[in-house]
């Protein structure tokens, strides 16, 4: 995610647990904060990550903010994608049961 100043992106963790996704500076630490998930959208843009000079960049639209996300590589975007965002894709979720996603290392 951007700093405040938007010149540098901070490593962050997460911890996916519907309708929020919790949000952490260190893996074991305590929490930062928390994005409701319950009236995001999500959405990739190419121009997105020209204007940011970043690959695999996603955006989550809540109603209160915006928050930006860069993975490691494009298999992990579309995998966080489709775990904040069922429909984004088009394939709705198998599962009932909440999610609980917490990565090995964060976005940047």
């Amino acid at each position: 995610m951007p700093d405040e100043s938007n010149k540098y992106w901070q490593k962050r963790y997460f911890e996916l647990r519907r309708p929020y996704m919790h949000v952490y500076s260190v893996p074991e630490g305590e929490q930062v904060m928390a994005i409701n998930l319950s009236n995001c959208r999500i959405d990739h843009q190419p121009q997105v990550q020209k204007i940011l000079r970043r690959v695999n960049v996603f955006a989550v639209y809540t109603p209160l903010n915006t928050y930006l996300f860069a993975a490691r590589n494009e298999r992990e975007m579309i995998e966080w994608i489709l775990k904040l965002d069922q429909f984004y894709f088009g394939t709705p979720s198998r599962s009932d049961t909440p999610d609980i996603v917490t990565p090995k290392a964060g976005f940047t």
